[in-house]
């Protein structure tokens, strides 16, 4: 059960930003498929779930508490974080996990659950079926791009740490 009041995920907040408002596609898939794979990790650091430990040069994800969020995609994420028989470094787990199986249909339920968008089935060509997700309720929206444009181009002394994850993400 999603919880609508409950803040936005990194995920949700990114697949928000990269998704067209009417259609409900995204632009590109494979900038926008590590960029969610990158937003999994860095909301599983944030949740205390994995550390980023470095050795060296190298950075390396250590899962900290396998124990489930209850949210389907970070929960997928982490379920491959805790199944793996080695260590791997960061970006080998970015684009590990930017292939997770059906990812933008994850992280797009958990915001058509909290009505923010709006699961839709297209016919492309008469021959092929895509599921696409308009946006229903703009205000989430707007609040993380709000976020975002006081973090750039105002004099914030102090901008939050979730704000700045989501800019390196973006």
């Amino acid at each position: 059960m999603i919880d609508r009041d409950a803040p936005l995920t990194l995920p949700e907040e990114f697949l928000l930003l990269a998704l067209r408002n009417r259609e409900g596609t995204t632009y590109t898939y494979g900038t926008y498929a590590h960029g969610l794979g990158a937003a999994l990790l860095a909301e599983l650091a944030a949740a205390e779930r994995v550390t980023l430990d470095r050795e060296g040069k190298k950075t390396f994800v250590t899962v900290r508490n396998p124990r489930p969020l209850g949210e389907a995609a970070l929960d997928a994420a982490l379920a491959k974080l805790a199944a793996a028989k080695r260590r791997s470094q960061v970006a080998g787990w970015v684009g590990k996990l930017a292939g997770i199986r059906d990812l933008k249909h994850l992280v797009a339920r958990g915001l058509c659950a909290r009505g923010v968008l709006r699961a839709e089935e297209q016919t492309v060509l008469l021959l092929f079926h895509r599921r696409v997700y308009p946006e229903v309720d703009p205000r989430p929206e707007r609040a993380v791009l709000e976020r975002l444009r006081r973090a750039v181009f105002t004099d914030a002394r102090e901008v939050e740490p979730r704000t700045l994850r989501l800019l390196a993400l973006v």
